[in-house]
């Protein structure tokens, strides 16, 4: 093997090397800026907000009798917490709408919700977009001893895998390479 044949395998090796070492990580959502509705229906909408991801740490909070509502988002999940206090009855179905969620490390996409602990059975929809999650609640009452009621959910995403500049140029080196010794074996063989 002459040394331009060894220097062109070489190239493609460290070429592929560069493909592993510069792969894109998970979507994140920590430092994204994301917004959060909140309406009761029949009543209105009381809460329309803009916000940072940060963990720990609650993004969005209503007061609602003698404590609150509140929403927490993490990296790649959320949850929903009514936290009623005296205030036993939560009297109108209420919606939750997450958007803007535009990943701030790999862009992509939502492609599930899914309830990971809280009770079910008051949850009326759970839908989403590609940048936004809408979450249902039924009104409901429960006892003053159990007026604190969270629901968790975890967020499935699909990456768009970006190609990094080095894999680009290593790449394009080695098609440069490999076209440059074909085209001097072709000559090799029409002169010989």
């Amino acid at each position: 093997m002459n040394r331009l044949t060894k220097l062109a395998l070489g190239t493609v090796a460290a070429s592929s090397g560069l493909m592993v070492a510069y792969a894109p990580a998970q979507a994140a959502l920590l430092g994204d800026t994301v917004r959060a509705e909140f309406t009761a229906a029949g009543i209105g909408t009381f809460l329309d907000e803009t916000d940072t991801v940060v963990d720990p740490g609650t993004e969005f909070s209503l007061p609602f009798g003698s404590n609150g509502l509140e929403l927490d988002v993490k990296n790649d999940s959320f949850d929903i917490i009514y936290d009623l206090g005296v205030t036993s009855v939560v009297g109108a179905d209420t919606t939750w709408i997450l958007s803007d969620l535009d990943w701030v490390d790999t862009p992509g996409i939502i492609t599930g919700v899914t309830l990971t602990s809280g009770d079910a059975s008051l949850i009326s929809g759970i839908s989403f977009t590609d940048d936004t999650i809408t979450i249902e609640l039924l009104s409901y009452t429960v006892p003053p001893q159990a007026a604190v009621e969270t629901w968790s959910f975890n967020i499935e995403t699909s990456k768009e895998t970006v190609p990094e500049p080095l894999t680009i140029l290593g790449s394009l080196t080695a098609l440069g390479f490999g076209g440059f010794f074909k085209r001097k074996l072709n000559k090799k063989r029409n002169l010989g």
